[in-house]
């Protein structure tokens, strides 16, 4: 079967390859799921290879259509200026009614008809289809009509969308006619909205089944990759250094694997943010782009208190090699949160991310969704060949494997940190849990953050 590609990349994977050519597409959803701005990504991504596509509106004038679909991304105005993609818009005002109860379909394919001759259209989006002939229900068959229309535009191997709404979770006619059916769907949980999508059918192709999270941002629709579930990554033998010479040296002096995953775990201020700004700065220092997710303080905060160690991360900020995000964990849900960590690692394509902390989404309802959150983003990072490094606030040493286990098994580098008092003098040590493919230091050490920086002592190993 030969696939159309939505121009969604995530989307693209839960369809093993994108919507079939010459075959109808329902996409249902409630009001605000992303129906018209899926359906239009889908004629834009026509335009580039050439398809040209025909958008009909049936509760939308085209001018308010356009506004509403019109980005930086999607230069609408310019493809019906070329006539790459052509917008109507068909309505029946208050004094229209059907002359008899045999009202038929004929007249809207007649129109089809003459727009798809007249532009040579290739793909078709019919939004909001069945709003337009509810006032009619009782003057035509509308599964007879429907299934008539189908049949025509497959009979002229248009591919087609049709978008429609779900009305008290029932699905209608148009899931059981349809070749393909995409459901939208978007929930309420603990004050935060998250969408989901879902393929309910598709007709001689196989596909994913499950739930599948999106957002809707200036950019269309975003759709985590399934590609960032598969274990094809490959496994460097570079190596990566951590910014702390000392430290290097209880990896042999050779630092991280390149691409690796890093977990820093420490109490609050055992110097899990100073750690990660040195791992930054270094990355800097050596022409590396970085990334830097920040979930408990702002950028300027960040950068304030670095300078009191003697990192100046402003510089590198200046020239594009850092970039740092800063947004409050409850700010949107965790998939949301994912998607724009995404779209930002493939917009600047850094070498190191950084994400402090990640203990900023945890909660006693979030378990799960903490783990396959970090699943996704560590499994993404490692297909690139991005070292990540993830702070992790623990409360106490002894709930150090109880907070952690959900991760630790995705973590290449197990870092600990932790305070201690000795003689009414506060101390910090570290340890390497576990570093896999590599030898390291078995050692608990001391260490000190100065105007310098972390300075790990060169004293004997503490028991």
């Amino acid at each position: 079967m030969k696939k159309l590609s939505t121009g969604i990349k995530g989307l693209d994977d839960i369809l093993y390859g994108g919507l079939p050519q010459g075959k109808i597409t329902f996409v249902l959803g409630r009001a605000g799921t992303g129906k018209t701005l899926l359906s239009t990504q889908f004629l834009y991504e026509g335009t580039l290879v050439g398809d040209t596509g025909l958008l009909i509106s049936f509760d939308e004038r085209v001018s308010d259509l356009i506004d509403h679909i019109q980005s930086d991304h999607h230069d609408i105005k310019s493809l019906i200026l070329e006539q790459s993609l052509i917008v109507d818009h068909i309505y029946f005002d208050d004094n229209t009614h059907a002359l008899d109860e045999h009202y038929t379909l004929d007249g809207l394919k007649l129109r089809l008809d003459t727009l798809i001759k007249k532009y040579a259209v290739k793909r078709i989006v019919l939004d909001s289809f069945k709003s337009l002939f509810q006032r009619f229900e009782d003057s035509f068959n509308y599964k007879v009509e429907l299934t008539r229309l189908l049949h025509w535009l497959r009979d002229l191997n248009i591919t087609t969308i049709i978008t429609g709404g779900i009305d008290n979770d029932v699905l209608g006619i148009e899931s059981y006619i349809a070749d393909c059916v995409v459901l939208l769907d978007q929930r309420i949980h603990g004050q935060i909205s998250t969408r989901r999508m879902r393929v309910l059918k598709y007709r001689g192709s196989d596909h994913e089944c499950n739930e599948y999270p999106f957002s809707i941002s200036s950019n269309g629709i975003l759709v985590s990759p399934l590609s960032s579930l598969k274990f094809d990554h490959s496994a460097s033998t570079k190596r990566i250094s951590t910014g702390i010479q000392s430290l290097d040296a209880m990896f042999k002096n050779q630092g991280f694997y390149q691409g690796s995953s890093v977990l820093v775990s420490g109490e609050a201020g055992s110097g899990k943010s100073s750690m990660a700004a040195h791992f930054i700065h270094q990355a800097c220092l050596d022409q590396k782009k970085a990334l830097l997710f920040l979930f408990e303080e702002s950028e300027a905060q960040i950068k304030r208190n670095m300078l009191s160690i003697g990192i100046d991360l402003q510089p590198f900020i200046d020239i594009n090699l850092l970039k740092v995000h800063a947004v409050r964990p409850t700010e949107k849900g965790l998939e949301k949160h994912l998607l724009s960590m995404i779209h930002a690692i493939d917009t600047f394509h850094p070498k190191v991310v950084v994400i402090d902390p990640i203990s900023a989404f945890w909660s006693k309802d979030t378990d799960l969704g903490i783990k396959a959150l970090m699943t996704q983003i560590i499994d993404y990072l490692k297909r690139k060949q991005i070292t990540g490094m993830y702070m992790h606030l623990m409360h106490t040493l002894d709930s150090l494997h109880n907070e952690s286990t959900l991760i630790s098994s995705l973590i290449d580098t197990w870092l600990v940190l932790r305070n201690r008092e000795v003689k009414k003098y506060r101390t910090r040590d570290l340890f390497i849990v576990k570093s896999r493919g590599m030898a390291h230091d078995q050692a608990v050490r001391s260490f000190k953050i100065t105007d310098k920086g972390i300075v790990i002592e060169k004293d004997e190993p503490r028991g």
